[in-house]
């Protein structure tokens, strides 16, 4: 049995980020993903059967909508959490099926999966399925409604006309099953396809392999190698598309991809941003990620790729360096090739652009504020690689006033303080040491050019006794 991370109480302390004006909205965990968007997780209470994806600022120009179906079509919309919550952060509002029950951890080293089925077979079905495929066209109402209603304050916000589907597993077969509505611009399978024999199963979605030739848009299919329990149904689909762009990618993770083995969704969800990307936002450089003979994924010895019907890529060809500078910083470059029918030109005159990343949740003071524990582990973790000295010298080399916590006596000596005069030698006879010279702490600031000074050294013991004891029998 997996451990799942329980985030339900975590919604009284977030409510104050959901949307304003929906009092009844909350929050479920942080804020996440690497885009430049950092997303969260809302339950609202006009959706009481989804969960919806945004990021946590909604920028002013209108965000393309994704609908997603979970794996075993559960009624869980954090399933899939990191890896929706990254998909948001790159400028989506996605809509899960499903309540916002438990989030399944990241977990690097997943335990091996049951004993799988025959290929291409279904599983025995063993339970209803708790979501249903049309729930994705209610949230797609939904989100009609909202994005006109006067007051709602997702009005203006969502870009109806550019509608995704996708799911994993089940999930997935529900996507299939609302593609062909002609609001959906472009659909996503991820460890999923019809079934080669339609004889029931796990899934109680009802979709055949006719179902196919009814679709009319573009096609992502996604699997996690031959072990993968869905990859026989997924390759069977993408022979059988012969009238739609398909691109079908398949790297050995398996059925669970990599929603949970890597960091926010990792390739499931670089791969599954690019296409979304590509297919809503007209990106020419996603293009070259599926499309044409040099495509990146093509390129890349880990992916086994198939192409139909993709067309040739548009744009100059980019290519990402990171540039090892000084004290281990890494500066990534990006250098625009000319390129010419899907093919990469040999010209020698790349446009350069050069840039150092950035965390994007760190990026702006409210978004340090809002994620600062992060932000303290994270540099922490960074500062722990090397000792005090070193970062002490790094930062000054870069203007940042800084210094380790030291003693008194090691922080006057340093250079710095002794050129400011913050040490001042005295000489004082009879030092037990046998010198006679000592160094004393001095005024840290200057009201002239020569700043304030001592000239007589501290006094010996009981060298102004006789004149104290005067005074004091005086005064009696």
């Amino acid at each position: 049995m997996r451990q799942f991370v329980r985030v339900l109480g975590l919604s009284t302390v977030l409510s104050c980020l959901s949307l304003p004006g929906i009092a009844t909205a909350d929050i479920f965990g942080a804020a996440a993903g690497t885009g430049p968007m950092p997303a969260v997780a809302e339950q609202l209470a006009s959706l009481p059967r989804h969960t919806l994806y945004r990021p946590q600022q909604l920028p002013k120009s209108p965000l393309p909508i994704f609908l997603w179906g979970n794996g075993a079509c559960r009624d869980n919309g954090l399933a899939h959490a990191a890896f929706l919550r990254q998909i948001a952060s790159q400028g989506y509002v996605v809509i899960a099926l499903g309540v916002p029950r438990e989030e399944r951890p990241f977990d690097p080293n997943p335990a091996p999966p049951p004993p799988a089925v025959a290929p291409g077979q279904p599983e025995p079905r063993n339970v209803p399925d708790e979501t249903q495929a049309a729930q994705l066209l209610e949230a797609l109402d939904w989100a009609t409604r909202e994005n006109s209603r006067a007051g709602s304050p997702l009005q203006g916000h969502l870009d109806v006309a550019k509608v995704a589907v996708g799911g994993h597993s089940c999930g997935g077969l529900q996507a299939i099953s609302v593609s062909d509505d002609p609001r959906i611009r472009t659909t996503l399978v991820l460890n999923s396809g019809v079934y080669v024999r339609a004889s029931g199963g796990r899934s109680g979605v009802q979709v055949g392999k006719e179902k196919l030739a009814t679709l009319h848009g573009p096609m992502l299919y996604l699997t996690g190698g031959p072990e993968d329990i869905a990859h026989v149904n997924a390759s069977d689909d993408v022979a059988r598309i012969d009238h739609l762009p398909v691109f079908m990618g398949s790297i050995p993770v398996g059925h669970g991809g990599t929603f949970w083995t890597q960091r926010d969704g990792g390739d499931w969800a670089r791969v599954a941003a690019r296409w979304l990307d590509w297919q809503l936002k007209q990106d020419a450089d996603a293009s070259w990620d599926f499309a044409g003979p040099e495509c990146r994924l093509c390129r890349n010895p880990r992916w086994t790729v198939v192409q139909k019907k993709l067309g040739l890529p548009k744009g100059p060809f980019r290519k990402s360096r990171y540039v090892p500078v000084r004290d281990g910083t890494k500066l990534a470059v990006n250098v625009y090739h000319p390129a010419a029918e899907g093919r990469v030109s040999t010209a020698r005159l790349p446009v350069v652009f050069s840039y150092t990343p950035y965390r994007a949740r760190f990026r702006t003071p409210e978004l340090r504020r809002a994620n600062a524990e992060a932000m303290r582990d994270e540099l922490g973790a960074v500062l722990a690689r090397q000792p005090a000295a070193h970062w002490e010298a790094v930062l000054s080399d870069a203007g940042i006033p800084c210094g380790m916590v030291r003693e008194v006596g090691e922080a006057v000596s340093m250079p710095h303080g002794v050129d400011r005069g913050l040490t001042l030698p005295l000489t004082v006879p009879g030092l037990p040491d046998g010198k006679d010279e000592v160094a004393i702490v001095n005024a840290g600031f200057r009201m002239s050019a020569e700043g304030p000074g001592t000239t007589l050294p501290p006094p010996r013991l009981d060298e102004h006794g006789d004149r104290i004891r005067a005074w004091l029998d005086a005064t009696d």
